[in-house]
């Protein structure tokens, strides 16, 4: 099996379309149906939906499962954001559309963001970055060793620069 390397990501909450030419007049579309299911179909390079090409399956890897096309003409798949899914041709694996079990975290600017390891990680992620901003200088980061709480403060509130 070939490597598989990042192409791009979809989305569940805007109306733009995936698209994926596998050979010549056969395209794969992911487009979302909601914010909870999108359905992946099959094009010729002039739009036209067409049955799905022999030979193509999809596994929710999640859930270890194959999904079954639409009984509905047959035509399509439906997905969700919740799994991970593997597009196989002819039994081999060529196309990925992993959740990314990730949030985008949004706010005031006023605040300050950064990210901390949990007492009790769980996460899986080996490498040592943690996504944020290290302040070492205590004038930045708004605290230092000596701190005392004076049990006015309200614990877990984000920072205010």
């Amino acid at each position: 099996m070939s490597s598989h390397r990042f192409h791009g990501s979809f989305s569940y909450n805007n109306d733009h379309i995936s698209v994926i030419q596998i050979e010549d007049n056969i395209n794969i579309r992911v487009e979302r149906e909601n914010v909870d299911v999108a359905i992946i179909y099959f094009v010729n390079d002039q739009g036209g939906r067409i049955r799905i090409p022999p030979g193509i399956t999809v596994r929710n890897v999640t859930n270890n499962t194959i999904i079954r096309p639409s009984r509905h003409g047959r035509w399509f798949y439906s997905i969700s954001w919740v799994s991970s899914y593997a597009i196989h041709r002819d039994n081999e694996h060529i196309i990925s559309i992993n959740n990314q079990k990730q949030q985008a975290i949004s706010g005031n600017d006023n605040f300050f963001y950064y990210t901390t390891d949990s007492e009790n990680s769980k996460s899986d992620d080996d490498d040592d970055e943690d996504g944020g901003s290290n302040n070492d200088d205590d004038e930045e980061d708004g605290g230092s060793e000596n701190d005392e709480d004076d049990g006015d403060s309200a614990w877990g509130e984000l920072i205010q620069k």
